[in-house]
């Protein structure tokens, strides 16, 4: 393994994680500030209903692709993703509109173009992303001035600059435009899988989509809160890309175990910090957050728990026992429904986040006592 190209590609997700999260959680101020807290709940269900369907193509597609290594066609992994957000778009325009498809695209492909970075050491590629979408808005405000729609335009921005950096990489990775049978692209479809990506996003999604339609105030709310510590979630799914990559070297070794508590206290210092940062939010804006601060802790709670079942997650999937990470969301997922339940039929809607809390916390510990039984020497 070498440990100078893992240390860079960590470093060049962390900065790509930060830029993501700033953005989105400008967009959350500028919804605040103007007063658009309707339009900041339909923004909030575009983008949780992205990221339950980023989570099929994770499993289903990336991570297949990821740790394949060489073995891989480039040319199915693209036409399988391609396919994959096709049918997803078809579903955003029937349910929404065509705005909530340009936020689903943009965290789509750049999902797709996260995976391609380490493959192929693309460090320029997220640099260029940059520049390409700070040249459309140089554009876009030499024209029109700020308005709601401009915040789409970011995404389709994002969205463009990725998908035309994904075009050059598919051409000269020698990818092939024709040639590629439909009945051979599913090279990662599994019936685990999709039953992995239904609960991972089922415990996390659940009770915002729940809340979407029974008490939007309440869940711009939540998405407020969620937006400070999204940093988190994505430096997660970062460090998983590239660690998923080296997966054969790096999980074999002990390395990996001190790994694990030297990032969770990362997580932990940087989810601190997020925390008082969002408490700063709540006295800023104390006459309409001060009575939800509580929100801010589920959520810190929540993401230091995923962080470390992420790691769990890996293990699973090096020892290929998909299946056994299935079971532990069986189990756990009575006992989550059973919260929901109780919370919906009393109108207790504060305390749905301490049910996503709760799930967190006994799928990291089965997690846990499942892997002795398959520990990595």
């Amino acid at each position: 393994m070498d440990f100078k190209k893992y240390l860079k590609l960590k470093y060049v997700f962390f900065v790509d994680s930060v830029f993501i999260s700033l953005v989105n959680l400008s967009i959350t101020f500028v919804y605040v500030s103007f007063g658009w807290e309707s339009n900041l709940a339909d923004y909030g269900i575009y983008l949780t209903l992205a990221l339950v369907l980023q989570s099929f193509q994770r499993t289903m597609l990336l991570v297949p692709f990821n740790v394949g290594g060489d073995d891989v066609d480039v040319s199915k992994f693209y036409y399988s993703n391609f396919l994959m957000a096709l049918i997803f778009s078809l579903f955003f325009i029937i349910a929404f509109d065509w705005y909530s498809v340009v936020v689903f695209l943009f965290y789509f492909f750049h999902e797709m173009l996260r995976f391609l970075v380490r493959k192929y050491s693309g460090f320029y590629f997220f640099v260029f992303n940059y520049i390409f979408v700070v040249f459309l808005w140089f554009l876009y405000f030499l024209f029109y001035e700020f308005d709601y729609y401009s915040i789409y335009f970011l995404f389709l921005s994002f969205f463009v600059a990725d998908f035309v950096l994904l075009m050059c990489v598919f051409l000269f990775s020698g990818g092939r435009l024709f040639g590629v049978k439909l009945s051979s692209l599913a090279f990662g479809f599994s019936f685990d899988s999709i039953i992995l990506s239904f609960f991972q996003s089922l415990f996390i999604h659940l009770p915002i989509i729940i809340l979407y339609f029974s008490n939007k105030w309440l869940m711009a709310v939540a998405l407020v809160f969620r937006s400070f510590y999204q940093v988190v979630q994505i430096m997660i799914k970062s460090n998983q890309i590239v660690d998923q990559g080296e997966i054969k070297d790096f999980y074999s070794s002990s390395f990996y175990y001190d790994f694990i508590v030297i990032s969770i206290r990362r997580y932990l210092l940087v989810s601190v910090f997020l925390f008082f940062v969002s408490m700063m939010w709540v006295i800023y804006f104390k006459h309409v957050y001060i009575d939800f601060a509580f929100i801010s802790l589920a959520w810190f709670f929540v993401y230091m728990l995923m962080s470390y079942y992420r790691f769990c997650e890996n293990l699973f999937f090096y020892k290929k026992e998909v299946s056994s990470l299935c079971f532990v969301y069986i189990c756990v997922l009575p006992f989550f429904i059973l919260l929901l339940f109780l919370f919906s039929y009393f109108e207790l809607y504060f305390f749905y986040f301490l049910s996503v809390v709760f799930s967190w916390f006994f799928l990291s510990v089965l997690s846990t006592r499942k892997l002795r039984g398959f520990y990595v020497k």
